[in-house]
């Protein structure tokens, strides 16, 4: 009895990893090079979403009322985890496809309330895979706890650099 006890608590621990690493597979993938910014010369924060959405609208990933609707949810309160990093997005789910653009600003962008936000990542998730997307909050907790890693993006902004940090961080769910 202890034998098939064994083996199904072995399966259940099969199941459950392979369970977090297709949500880490998933979330890896919502980052794509053609929406991935350095950004040198910092724009207002207006300007850089506006450049980060207009991409996604052209692109057929979201809708025109894309922008609106983070400037009204921007409104409500800064989407800014912390002062390094910012997390926009709309009010609703409404993209198209899903994907996040993520900006890699060296020399900080003020997001309004004089902090200098070095990376944003814009949320544009479809209602499909919302449920899907819950590894990215962890994914980005554990860059905001990583001051070592966030500097080696820093350091490195390319996307291929980029990659290959978050691709390796060591996400506790």
């Amino acid at each position: 009895m202890d034998f098939r006890l064994d083996r199904d608590l072995d399966q259940l621990q099969a199941a459950i990893s392979h369970s977090e690493n297709s949500s880490r597979s998933k979330t890896i993938q919502l980052f794509d090079k053609n929406h991935f910014y350095y950004v040198e010369h910092p724009p207002t924060k207006a300007e850089l979403l506006n450049n980060m959405v207009g991409k996604l609208v052209a692109d057929h990933y979201a809708p025109d009322a894309f922008l609106t609707s983070i400037l009204e949810r921007e409104e409500l309160g800064q989407t800014n985890l912390n002062n390094i990093l910012a997390i926009p997005h709309p009010m609703s789910l409404m993209a198209f496809k899903s994907v996040v653009p993520e900006a890699v600003i060296p020399n900080g962008i003020d997001r309004g309330d004089s902090h200098l936000v070095k990376f944003v990542f814009l949320f544009s998730i479809t209602t499909q895979d919302y449920e899907n997307t819950e590894y990215i909050y962890d994914l980005l907790l554990e860059l905001m706890d990583q001051t070592e890693k966030q500097e080696r993006i820093l350091s490195d902004p390319s996307f291929e650099h980029f990659m290959s940090v978050i691709e390796n961080l060591a996400v506790v769910s």
